[in-house]
């Protein structure tokens, strides 16, 4: 297992894994709810909640992300596709527009409801494999190359 976090009500666990899915658990019983969210290629490496906890997103080994309902387990979309090597890390921004994942030598956004890629962040010389939103409009970077970087950049004015 890669990935373990609450649901934001703390009612439900989700899991990410070598098995190249993720798991919803009831957070009381211990018992699966579901079936597993399969649709990664290799081990889903992170798998968090949106704030409202409707939506799921999971990085994985084979190089995207997804997007999933978290009331019916079911994709939504088709998977995020850009980076070159593994997807370390995804996770959604604080008011819920945006995905910003980590992987290869750069972290990506996109947008959440469409799952349209809105700007690669450059720059790293080696694996970006963790991603933090401190803020809407500023972004950190942790890179296995000399420590995190922080970047601030606008977002569109419809975020």
């Amino acid at each position: 297992m890669f990935s373990a976090v609450f649901s934001p009500d703390g009612k439900r666990i989700l899991t990410g894994s070598g098995d190249r899915t993720a798991q919803l658990w009831d957070a009381e019983t211990g018992k699966p709810i579901g079936e597993a969210l399969r649709g990664h290629q290799d081990f889903v490496r992170t798998a968090k909640f949106s704030r409202d906890g409707k939506r799921i997103v999971t990085a994985s080994a084979d190089k995207t992300a997804r997007l999933w309902d978290a009331e019916i387990g079911q994709p939504i979309g088709e998977p995020f596709v850009g980076h070159t090597a593994a997807v370390d890390s995804a996770d959604f921004s604080p008011d819920g527009p945006l995905v910003l994942t980590a992987g290869d030598t750069t972290a990506r956004l996109w947008d959440a409801h469409t799952g349209k890629p809105i700007r690669a962040l450059v720059g790293h010389l080696d694996t970006v494999a963790s991603t933090e939103e401190e803020l809407s409009s500023e972004l950190s970077k942790a890179s296995a190359e000399k420590g995190p970087r922080l970047i601030e950049m606008k977002l569109p004015s419809a975020f």
